[in-house]
């Protein structure tokens, strides 16, 4: 049983619509898919208030005319499809290549491990009205990251349009530049914030743009390869990984970004 109050005025006039409702526990596909026109989207665990209305228009659709607040908690749940970690690193291009091959070369752990679509929460409060519902709190908690968005999402069409932060832990950082992961005993790291400049496109097939300082602060996390002879190995086996003459193109960008020697420089050379 899921606690709907539905009221109908102005009958006479133009009608209107009133919805109240208070779901604890519910399936979130079901619901968001019923009141939101958001099928096969979020998955998992629903608590959801909404205080919402509007007119009857044969001629729009409900989702233009909705008004409201809706107040939404999914935990834990699934974006279907989507890791936004993944899509922050596909805007890096192939300096977002290089920091996954990076850690795989150096014998770490890789990035994949936190590519799943699958978070810890999803919340935030949103205000209805002109087929969009906007929000300045939602956030979502993946495994060892954090997004937190601004912005607005159109009802009808899923599009998005929002900026907001990218907070990454210090084991997805330990990731990026291949290192195992730290000993319990190790004293905790500090969480890094990434700037998202524009989070666009559809809740499913969501588009990230990062600005260049951002693109700058994931780059520094690759540290360094010293050291003329590791260099050129490197350089060999990005060429393997990724084509060849890109690895030469990817440190000399690396480099070029951190004010580190091209792979044919000493360090002393490149000072």
């Amino acid at each position: 049983m899921i606690p709907v109050a539905i009221g109908l005025s102005g009958l006479d006039a133009t009608p209107r619509y009133t919805l109240g409702a208070d779901i604890a526990g519910a399936e979130a596909n079901e619901i968001l898919t019923a009141f939101a026109n958001l099928p096969d989207a979020v998955y998992g665990i629903l608590n959801l208030r909404a205080d919402v209305g509007g007119a009857l228009d044969a001629e729009k659709a409900l989702t233009e005319t909705l008004r409201g607040k809706l107040a939404l908690r999914v935990e834990p749940g699934r974006l279907r499809g989507v890791s936004l970690l993944r899509s922050v690193l596909g805007e890096l291009g192939t300096v977002g290549d290089a920091a996954l091959l990076l850690g795989a070369l150096r014998g770490g752990q890789t990035l994949q491990r936190f590519y799943g679509d699958d978070f810890e929460v999803l919340a935030g409060t949103f205000d209805l009205a002109d087929g969009r519902a906007r929000t300045d709190d939602l956030h979502l908690v993946y495994r060892n990251y954090r997004v937190d968005l601004r912005g607005a999402l159109g009802l009808a069409d899923q599009s998005l349009d929002f900026a907001g932060t990218l907070t990454i832990e210090p084991e997805v950082q330990r990731a990026l530049v291949g290192q195992e992961a730290a000993p319990a005993a190790a004293p905790p790291g500090v969480a890094k914030v990434i700037p998202l400049a524009a989070v666009r496109g559809t809740l499913s097939e969501p588009r990230i743009r990062i600005t260049a300082d951002a693109a700058r602060e994931f780059v520094a996390l690759l540290g360094s390869e010293e050291g003329k002879d590791r260099a050129s190995k490197l350089e060999a086996k990005i060429d393997k990984e990724l084509g060849e003459g890109t690895g030469k193109a990817v440190l000399d960008a690396l480099g070029g970004l951190l004010g580190l020697p091209s792979p044919g420089e000493t360090p002393e050379a490149g000072r």
